[in-house]
């Protein structure tokens, strides 16, 4: 949090920041991404969450998800685990919406 002083009052106002903002994507997502980005959402999870619960940081996520990449193959078993999915339908873009 940041705090400002109110120019006529003399007190502070505090000013907070909406941290769990997503920023905008510039570009059109990659099919790879898009199939990640949609497998995570029908798991009901953030990036946040999967990548606590695989065990990475939730800028490998939203990296993963960005870009036409695949996961490492080591994160592989660990994602379709958490995803509730088979680790060949992670490569399994033919079911994309």
């Amino acid at each position: 949090m940041r705090m400002q002083e109110a120019p006529s009052a003399g007190s502070l106002e505090i000013v907070s920041h909406v941290s769990d903002m997503a920023r905008r994507l510039t570009k059109n997502r990659p099919s790879q991404g898009n199939h990640l980005v949609a497998l995570r959402r029908a798991a009901g999870l953030t990036q946040a969450e999967l990548a606590e619960l695989v065990g990475e940081k939730q800028q490998n996520i939203a990296y993963w998800e960005q870009s036409d990449k695949p996961p490492r193959s080591d994160v592989l078993p660990k994602l379709a685990q958490a995803l509730g999915v088979e680790i060949a339908a992670l490569a399994d873009r033919s079911r994309e919406g």
